[in-house]
Parts: C-alpha cells; sequence; structure tokens
C-alpha cells in the first residue's frame, strides 16, 4: 500500500509541471488531463465492473462533480504560473487538500481537535510558509 501512495505521490507531483510546460490555457489543460486520464482509467476500470457491489452513486457523482470543478480552478491557475511560481501554488494547493482528510478524520473520530491535530495544522502551515518563500 506504501509503495502505491509514494508511486501516486511522485505522478500526482510530475503532472501538473509537465502540463504547466505545455504552455495551454487552464480549461485545454483540464480537457486534455481529463481525456487522458479517461482513456487511461478505463483500461483498468473494465475489469472492475463484475466487482461492484451496492455503490453509492451519490457520493461517486459528488465526488466526480468536486474533481472535475478542483481540477478546472487547478489548471486555470496553473495556466497563469510561471517556472518561479508553479512551485509556491502547487505546495498551497497540497497542504490545503492534505488538510481535508486531517478534518475529516477529526470530524469522523468524534473526539475534537487535540494538541497533536493542532501542532500538526501549525507545521503545515510553517511549511507552507517556508516551501513557498521566495
Amino acid at each position: 500500500m506504501e509503495l502505491k501512495a509514494i508511486i501516486a505521490g511522485l505522478l500526482f507531483g510530475a503532472w501538473p509541471i509537465l502540463m504547466q510546460r505545455s504552455h495551454l490555457p487552464g480549461n485545454i489543460q483540464s480537457f486534455v488531463f481529463a481525456g487522458g486520464t479517461f482513456l487511461i482509467v478505463s483500461f483498468f476500470a473494465i475489469s472492475g465492473f463484475k466487482n461492484i457491489h451496492d455503490p453509492n452513486w451519490t457520493m461517486a457523482i459528488l465526488g466526480a462533480i468536486a474533481g472535475g470543478f478542483g481540477l478546472a480552478v487547478f489548471t486555470k491557475g496553473l495556466a497563469l504560473t510561471d517556472e518561479n511560481t508553479i512551485s509556491a501554488y502547487f505546495v498551497l494547493m497540497i497542504v490545503v487538500q492534505a488538510t481535508i482528510p486531517a478534518i475529516y478524520k477529526i470530524v469522523i473520530d468524534g473526539k475534537g481537535i487535540n494538541f497533536e491535530k493542532t501542532l500538526g495544522f501549525t507545521l503545515a502551515i510553517v511549511a507552507t510558509f517556508l516551501l513557498t518563500k521566495k
């Protein structure tokens, strides 16, 4: 499982840099990315349809909508970056993205925020500042 997370992280870290270097406008970046992703994922998904049991299609559709809007907003901003600003843009997005599952875990656990989580969020803010500083 960890190896897959590392590989995904490497690929997710590379695609925005490659896409920014394409110099395509943001909406075209989204279109090319979504089209390419659709083709690649379709190849793997076809065999998985037989394993679907009692899906929650509402959550799947909401996830797709959130991802679609997120991709459109992200690539619109990505198209406005250059080689000097892409890293700050990307780091900020990743840190904000990483806080969502952390907040979700706090809500699901129902225990509220503790010292470790407060420290983690604080360090994420500090890391963002340090990693995006010129």
